[in-house]
């Protein structure tokens, strides 16, 4: 989120972002054995980016932005996630 400023009124204004974060790891449980406690919920997901880019000093540079949140979901998710996963 950014501030933006017109007229002398201050005021936000959000830019669209589409992100998808892909982990790699052991997560074979969730398939093999029904455990879903190895997954990491699509909303958690949602709201983690949420978060991250308002509280982000690198969100208007798209690339340092994705590296923080491929960081934070590694540190987070360490137990279970190797890496993140690059699709071309």
């Amino acid at each position: 989120m950014s501030e933006h400023i017109q007229g002398g009124l201050a005021g936000t204004f959000k830019d669209t972002l589409t992100a998808q974060v892909l982990l790699d790891g052991k997560f074979e449980t969730s398939y093999t054995e029904a455990d879903n406690s190895v997954v990491v919920p699509t909303d958690t997901v949602k709201n983690t980016l949420y978060v991250l880019a308002q509280k982000a000093e690198n969100v208007q540079t798209i690339e340092r932005f994705g590296y923080e949140i491929g960081q934070h979901f590694i540190n987070r998710y360490s137990d279970r996630a190797e890496s993140i996963r690059r699709d071309q």
